[in-house]
């Protein structure tokens, strides 16, 4: 028998911190609970027939502690149109999240 090799314990890295921070995005321009941006997550790639693997609400709340995600309030008119109900469209790229109301 072969002792342990050396090494990180705990399981794996699956999710990067680029896709954690936007789930955390959306987490935060919504305001929804850990839950219910996890239940986001699973029926979109579900809708989709994407083969993303969505983290637990548990491992988000762990991960979005250790994030360091700068969030700025830039447009107050793309918030209005939230807590009213209307609708925006929301564009994420590689440069960043772009939204326009309506």
């Amino acid at each position: 028998m072969r002792p342990a090799s050396g090494g990180v314990s705990g399981q794996s890295r699956t999710y990067s911190n680029a896709y954690l921070e936007l789930i955390f995005m959306f987490y935060r321009l919504f305001g929804w609970g850990m839950r219910q941006i996890t239940g986001h997550m699973q029926e979109f790639r579900a809708l989709r027939a994407l083969d993303i693997a969505v983290p637990g609400f548990g491992l988000l709340s762990e991960r979005f502690r250790a994030l360091e995600v700068q969030v700025k309030q830039r447009c107050q008119r793309v918030a209005d149109c939230l807590s009213r109900g209307e609708s925006i469209t929301l564009i994420v790229d590689s440069s960043g999240m772009k939204s326009w109301p309506g």
